[in-house]
């Protein structure tokens, strides 16, 4: 996870995130990937504005764009996606709400929220073809040792849904520094091939 300068996105001055995903070698006998994904944010609404996701994976390999209007409640997506040979492409247009994260952008935007009446909160998630529910819920404090430091941190459970499914679509664990900074600490959870889980390296201050 890294958050680069911020930058114009059209005339939007915009955070900048990026993520990588990759298998552990020993997982790789089973299933290969090696994922990106980058989320330019505006500054001052913390609304996604534009979402990139490039995916080679064992089975598949994905590369998707999308754009947010904002003023026409409106998501563009172009995407190409090659899986067992046959490579599918789609252009599409599709209403978004009123607010929203993207598949990267929440991550932070959970950072930036105050847990100190312990309350849970939902908002939703849009992806390259549907919209998640995500529901945020505080679960304490914790010490957490990362190689041969302790840190103080806050512990936040995120579940993905559809709304009115009753089956969840994947679950993440965050470690956030119990501070104003609320740096990632550690984070882990089950997706659709398995769990995923990472900690915190190295810290650098732009």
């Amino acid at each position: 996870l890294k958050t680069l300068p911020v930058i114009n996105i059209g005339s939007k001055r915009s955070y900048h995130f990026h993520s990588t995903l990759k298998s552990s070698k020993f997982y790789e006998i089973l299933y290969k990937l090696n994922d990106s994904m980058e989320s330019y944010v505006s500054v001052d609404k913390f609304i996604p504005l534009k979402f990139t996701l490039v995916q080679r994976e064992s089975k598949k390999s994905v590369d998707s764009l999308q754009l947010f209007d904002h003023d026409e409640k409106q998501a563009f997506q172009w995407l190409k996606q090659v899986k067992k040979g046959k490579e599918v492409n789609h252009n599409s247009k599709r209403f978004i709400p009123g607010f929203f994260q993207d598949g990267l952008s929440y991550i932070h935007f959970i950072r930036g929220l105050e847990f100190k009446n312990k309350k849970t909160l939902k908002f939703p998630i849009v992806t390259k073809k549907k919209i998640y529910l995500s529901t945020v819920r505080f679960a304490g404090t914790e010490k957490i040792k990362l190689g041969k430091i302790w840190y103080k941190s806050i512990k936040v459970i995120a579940t993905n849904s559809f709304p009115g499914a009753k089956k969840k679509k994947g679950e993440l664990t965050f470690w956030f520094s119990n501070d104003h900074e609320k740096r990632i600490l550690k984070f882990k959870g089950s997706i659709k091939i398995g769990t995923v889980e990472g900690e915190l390296i190295k810290y650098t201050k732009q």
